[in-house]
């Protein structure tokens, strides 16, 4: 299911207004319009669980996995305040806005007419939801609003991560330490049986660092990267790159298509090629077999102890 669309974010984002009621505040019950591993999407219905009788008011949240950006405001969360006309089949969005986990960052009211939505679109899905209480009998109902539900949603992504989905922050895999600079901390995710690959295989590295970098969609202190070692011909080739705020996923992108080659003599990356393809390269690394999480928030308070 695609993002509810916004299509006027740049206009839209002009800064909160005063003396509201923001929607995170408010205490109603929300039902699950549709989810996939980057957006899940929710739809105020009435108290009652009953068709409503006349057109209704209904915050319509959108929680992102990664953050969307627009101008200077970065948000993971909007709510969009729609009026749907059951009889009509309509839909007329009033108000947006927008949060950064339960903080709002940016909200406007809208100038829009009454439409009908388009026929298999989010907003269809929504106006469905709203209107007809046994459209989707088994999607849950949270009912008491959004404020911690954010939490629910980043445990029903944990839950359903795969290796399709390819979060590698969700990853159980052991990790193995490659190298330190005193700025950054490397891993490599190892087999769990302590074997040497015998055949090219695909792993996360991972290079945490003390400070924050700058990165196009806000600054980061994890980076992943799916890459494909070839131990016999000792060369690896970057695939994936995945950029973290702690534990929050800000950006992804494919790694530049290139052929496999070899790393450079002591970089991190030749210590993670020899620590992913050589069980006894400095074998008394310990390797942590609690995933990427645990050792993510192990790193973090280490870095702790050196400031």
């Amino acid at each position: 299911m695609r993002l509810l669309v916004i299509s006027t974010f740049a206009a839209l984002l002009a800064g909160p207004a005063a003396a509201q009621v923001f929607a995170v505040d408010q205490r109603v019950p929300l039902k699950v319009v549709g989810d996939t591993d980057e957006f899940v999407t929710l739809a105020q219905i009435p108290a009652d669980g009953g068709a409503p009788t006349r057109p209704f008011d209904s915050w319509v949240w959108t929680f992102t996995r990664v953050p969307q950006l627009s101008g200077a405001a970065r948000f993971n969360a909007s709510a969009v305040l729609t009026r749907f006309d059951c009889r009509a089949g309509t839909r007329q969005r009033l108000r947006y806005e927008f949060y950064l986990g339960e903080v709002a960052v940016n909200d406007a009211a809208a100038q829009e007419a009454a439409a009908v939505p388009a026929a298999g679109s989010p907003e269809a899905a929504a106006l469905r939801t709203v209107c007809d209480p046994g459209f989707n009998p088994t999607s849950a109902v949270h009912p008491n609003g959004a404020r911690g539900l954010r939490r629910s949603v980043e445990a029903f992504w944990s839950e359903t991560a795969t290796e399709a989905s390819g979060w590698a922050m969700d990853r159980t895999a052991p990790l193995k330490p490659t190298a330190e600079t005193g700025e950054a901390l490397g891993f490599v995710e190892v087999a769990p049986d302590g074997r040497a690959p015998t055949a090219p295989f695909e792993a996360w590295t991972w290079t945490f660092t003390k400070q924050m970098r700058p990165g196009p969609d806000g600054a980061w202190n994890g980076v992943a990267t799916l890459t494909r070692f070839d131990c016999a011909a000792g060369t690896r080739r970057p695939l994936r790159m995945q950029f973290y705020e702690g534990e929050t996923l800000i950006h992804q992108m494919d790694a530049p298509s290139e052929a496999g080659s070899a790393p450079a003599a002591g970089s991190m990356d030749d210590f993670a090629l020899k620590t992913a393809c050589d069980p006894a390269f400095q074998r008394d690394m310990p390797v942590d077999s609690r995933g990427a999480r645990a050792v993510r928030t192990s790193v973090a308070g280490y870095f702790a102890t050196l400031r």
